[in-house]
């Protein structure tokens, strides 16, 4: 039953102290959905991951909503804590401690106008097109670092759709099954199409620590946490929920 395999959300507003740490990420879906009815103000397979580490280590988990930019400038700077859903990158290394394992992986996907998809068969097809791409997200390489390629940079995957459908943009990339889902709830579906193109990689999802922050001391644990779910599988229970 769905009220088996949900935890009684901790993320609650609180003042700071020593067992309250700040977790700063934008909607995501169905890993973060903005839901104005439940306390954090967010439910998804992220929320719940982060309800399990606050009971198991019964600290509290403040969540704000910041763009994807802002938050990894926070974690950075060690105004915030932790953040989910963060692709594994050299440069983001350098301030993130990553936990231990991947808890989920993500495919690349780029979305056309309807009928358009045979347009796009391979990687240096793209370089004909304006490609609009959610600002600070790692998707693949050679596409993080090709500057040659025409990039549009937007906030979130809600403003990628709506610049393709209004004809600002050629192409939009995204994640699989994030983008499917936003632009099913947008009701833009019928609308867009997947290119002929895949990337052949896979993009490993991972819960992150601020290096600046005190809950550093505690990875340990909660990597226990996490490996404790996917062993039992309630990440894949958790995500049929949402999906």
């Amino acid at each position: 039953m769905l009220s088996a395999l949900l935890i009684t959300s901790a993320l609650i507003p609180v003042y700071s102290n020593d067992k309250t740490f700040i977790a700063d990420f934008e909607t995501w879906a169905p890993f973060r959905i903005a839901d104005s009815s439940a306390p954090s103000g967010f439910k998804g397979l992220d929320i719940e991951i982060l309800n399990e580490i606050s009971e198991k280590l019964n600290i509290k988990i403040q969540v704000r909503r910041s763009p994807w930019a802002r938050s990894l400038e926070n974690i950075k700077s060690g105004e915030s804590d932790i953040i989910t859903g963060v692709a594994h990158t050299d440069e983001r290394a350098e301030f993130i401690d990553y936990i231990e394992p991947s808890y989920y992986s993500v495919t690349p996907v780029f979305y056309v106008h309807k009928g358009k998809g045979h347009l796009i068969k391979n990687y240096n097809d793209l370089y004909a097109y304006s490609i609009g791409y959610s600002i600070k997200s790692a998707y693949f390489e050679p596409f993080n670092s090709d500057r040659k390629l025409n990039k549009v940079e937007l906030s979130t995957e809600a403003q990628l759709i709506r610049m393709l459908i209004l004809g600002r943009v050629d192409v939009i990339i995204g994640t699989n099954p994030n983008l499917a889902y936003d632009l099913l709830q947008a009701g833009e579906s019928s609308k867009v199409e997947p290119v002929f193109y895949t990337p052949p990689k896979e993009t490993k999802l991972y819960i992150g620590l601020s290096k600046k922050s005190k809950l550093i001391t505690r990875k340990k644990e909660i990597e226990n946490v996490l490996n404790g779910m996917i062993k039992n599988d309630r990440i894949k229970k958790i995500m049929t929920i949402y999906r």
